[in-house]
């Protein structure tokens, strides 16, 4: 598990305290009222209509009113994440998961609202390789050693 992994794993587990948790809030605090009506305001869940299971967490990161980040899960297991951290209204940050952990971390550097720059991780949590795609054609190249 890498500092992502775990990071992320807490927020969920947080957010599952009452399924209206927010991420900041530690698990003690989903007892107390005040917490419990921020957090309805900061996290929209979203489940299957047909089995109930949690499909995604939309979240408001920084408490303006704007939700930024969007957790796509299977129940309770997370499979991306993608996150606008510049509020432009664009994404510019995409996590992908296996059941390892983060395997995928894309970042838009460059504004356009696609991803330029890749770190892939091994199954151990260690950076296996980083990528670069200059020209936005979703073509990666790894940036040499």
């Amino acid at each position: 598990m890498n500092s992502h992994t775990s990071s992320l794993r807490f927020r969920i587990r947080a957010a599952g305290c009452l399924a209206v948790a927010p991420i900041s809030v530690a698990p003690s605090a989903c007892q107390d009222t005040a917490a419990r009506k921020e957090a309805q305001k900061r996290i929209m869940p979203t489940y299957d209509k047909s089995t109930g299971r949690l499909t995604r967490l939309d979240y408001d990161a920084n408490g303006n009113g704007k939700r930024d980040t969007w957790t796509f899960m299977d129940g309770a297991r997370l499979i991306r994440l993608e996150a606008d951290e510049n509020e432009d209204g664009k994404a510019d940050k995409w996590e992908t998961y296996t059941d390892q952990g983060l395997a995928v971390l894309a970042l838009a550097t460059q504004g356009r609202g696609k991803p330029d720059r890749r770190l892939v991780y091994r199954p151990d949590g260690s950076l296996d390789r980083i990528e670069v795609d200059p020209s936005g054609s979703y073509q990666f190249q790894p940036v040499a050693k």
